[in-house]
């Protein structure tokens, strides 16, 4: 949920799969509000398997407004939306945990490995 660098990958059609027999979506605590609910919605197909750390935790109260006060001096920001999930199934402030969790990359190298990690799973059929 912080300014990142965003990155692009391309994928060639002739790469592309009709029906995989297994996906991988890594997440982690930059997964929020709109990524949670793909998460959500992709991990109800069973060949879908998420890996990494919980998501961030914005969804139960997202699309979020803002306006300022007449004085122009606070805004306020407020939810327009709210999903009443529950007891032990709310994602505010815990996240969406993975069906893998995988420790906290220190840096750039084992970023790559987690992704590594995953294409060997996928490769393996685990």
């Amino acid at each position: 949920m912080t300014k990142q660098k965003e990155e692009k990958y391309v994928i060639a059609h002739s790469d592309v799969k009709a029906t995989p027999q297994k996906v991988v979506i890594l997440s982690d605590e930059e997964c929020g509000s709109s990524c949670e609910m793909f998460i959500l919605t992709a991990r109800q197909n069973p060949n879908v398997l998420v890996m990494g750390r919980n998501t961030y935790g914005a969804l139960d109260a997202s699309n979020i407004r803002t306006i300022k006060t007449p004085s122009q001096q606070f805004t306020l920001y407020y939810a327009t939306t709210f999903i009443h999930r529950r007891t032990g199934q709310q994602i505010d402030d815990i996240g969406i945990a993975p069906n893998i969790r995988l420790p906290k990359p220190q840096n750039l190298t084992e970023y790559q490995a987690e992704v590594t990690f995953a294409q060997h799973y996928l490769e393996n059929r685990l």
